[in-house]
């Protein structure tokens, strides 16, 4: 066999991923027009609300600890430039 009808071979395996075309194809699917430090702030006091909500009716340690780490992370990616 020779090693062009082995490449021909490998392409057309199902358990191979294509890759033509597929970053155009995700990239756009993912692309989020870039937010401001504003509107990263809006969500972060919106989510901080909805959280204190949830809270106020979940009194337990373990969703304490979980709102500390949540808020954790959008401090860190509000600083993320």
């Amino acid at each position: 066999m020779s090693q062009s009808s082995q490449n021909t071979k490998r392409s057309q395996s199902p358990s191979l991923p294509s890759l033509d075309g597929a970053e155009g194809r995700h990239t756009s699917f993912l692309y989020q027009p870039a937010r401001t430090p504003e509107d990263i702030e809006k969500e972060c006091h919106v989510y901080g609300q909805l959280i204190g909500l949830v809270g106020s009716r979940l009194q337990s340690p373990d969703f304490a600890e979980f709102r500390h780490c949540l808020f954790e992370v959008f401090d860190r990616y509000k600083t993320t430039d």
